[in-house]
């Protein structure tokens, strides 16, 4: 059986999951602040706007504007808003609030755009928003309801998520694939692991990254 992949836009990195991510998967990136999260979302938009794809942006926490700025230095600004005015790619801030409210904005916005990449920033700012209902068994019914209909639609999500101390959290259980961003001091490089990757055999070992002018670039490959 041939798996299609789609690649990720992190230089290198598909050379260590057997050529990119899983057609239609959902995989969730980890990290604490500062480790890259939102760059390696963008990477992975812009890589399907490379290849004639459209994506969306899912903001529960920055503004568009905020993160216009934020990517400015990259010089992908303007190719986002000239991708936005051809219908192409969407950048939608969402105010965390119920449950419903929440799925329901990500999939109308879905279903109007038809995209094939998105990005969820962050399931975190989810989860805080959710569990106000004191009910951590419709959360997760909740997270793998939205989960599963992107995926029947053919969609590749990335779900960004601060990381957790100590522990994994219950969303690494419902995706397809789990990265993790370190960014420990500023005195010591950047690295991701990849723990997780269904139908797909991939090293567990920490890969030094940086952040450079054109995005993250892996240092070395295991």
């Amino acid at each position: 059986m041939v798996i299609e992949r789609i690649p990720s836009g992190i230089p290198k990195l598909d050379e260590l999951i057997e050529g990119g991510f899983v057609k239609g998967s959902c995989i969730l990136i980890s990290g604490y602040p500062g480790a890259g999260k939102t760059i390696f979302g963008f990477q992975f938009l812009l890589e399907g706007l490379k290849r004639g794809e459209k994506g969306i942006y899912f903001s529960l926490e920055e503004t568009r504007e905020d993160l216009l700025d934020d990517i400015e230095r990259f010089g992908w600004k303007e190719i986002i808003l000239e991708k936005e005015k051809e219908g192409k790619f969407l950048i939608h801030n969402i105010l965390p609030s119920s449950i419903d409210k929440i799925s329901s904005e990500i999939i109308r916005y879905t279903n109007l755009l038809q995209p094939q990449r998105i990005v969820i920033d962050s399931i975190t700012l989810m989860e805080n928003a959710w569990e106000t209902c004191q009910d951590i068994g419709k959360l997760r019914r909740s997270i793998f309801s939205l989960i599963k209909e992107l995926k029947s639609k053919k969609i590749t999500i990335l779900l960004l998520s601060e990381a957790k101390k100590d522990e994994i959290g219950f969303e690494e259980f419902l995706v397809d694939g789990v990265i993790k961003l370190y960014y420990l001091a500023k005195s010591l490089p950047r690295a991701l692991q990849i723990t997780k990757m269904r139908k797909t055999k991939h090293s567990l070992e920490l890969i030094p990254f940086e952040i450079t002018d054109n995005g993250i670039i892996l240092k070395k490959i295991i």
